[in-house]
């Protein structure tokens, strides 16, 4: 019993990396916005910091981040497994790192098949339609920066609860990303 769950957790670390390097492999090839030339600071996912290149030079902190908390969390439970401390509640709390780690990449790209936003990869079938605001006192994003402050922030609507929400702080990457929108058939929402 304790090697079958070995396996399994051995197979999810593995569908952590291959996600890990799939994600950088589709960002290599037909990447159409925001391309090099480029303002990379015009569109963010955190009002704090503009978007990292979507490179695996730029994005070097993260995955050696990413590798090191998901091997460390494979061997402690493979520890606790072993030492024969067989509590559920060890399991979930050391699985929480798993599912954060989206956060660690501040990386945004749209693709000819889909975006790639962290390691979170969404064709562009799946969306339905975007929505704009404003960015104003209202907004939680206000008061972090003052570029930020006269922006928009927009909403991808992916099926019933996944949503992308990105900033945009410049009329001309808004106006680029409508029209990468629009022809892909994705309609703003009224």
């Amino acid at each position: 019993m304790k090697w079958l769950f070995a396996i399994l957790l051995l197979m999810l670390l593995l569908f952590y990396y291959y996600r890990l390097f799939n994600v950088f492999f589709k960002i290599k090839k037909n990447r159409v916005f925001p391309l090099p030339d480029e303002v990379l600071e015009d569109i963010r996912i955190e009002p704090q910091r503009p978007i990292a290149e979507p490179k695996v030079a730029s994005q070097k902190g993260s995955i050696f981040t990413y590798i090191f908390i998901t091997c460390m969390v494979f061997i402690a439970i493979m520890f606790i497994v072993f030492s024969d401390q067989l509590v559920v509640t060890n399991y979930l709390l050391l699985l929480v790192p798993l599912f954060q780690m989206e956060f660690l990449f501040n990386q945004l790209v749209f693709l000819q098949k889909g975006i790639v936003k962290g390691l979170k990869y969404i064709p562009w079938h799946k969306i339905d339609s975007y929505e704009v605001q404003s960015i104003d006192i209202h907004n939680r994003h206000f008061g972090f920066d003052k570029k930020v402050n006269d922006g928009f922030e927009v909403k991808l609507h992916s099926g019933r609860s996944i949503q992308v929400s990105l900033l945009v702080t410049s009329i001309e990457a808004y106006e680029q990303l409508q029209i990468l929108l629009e022809s892909h058939g994705i309609k703003q929402k009224a």
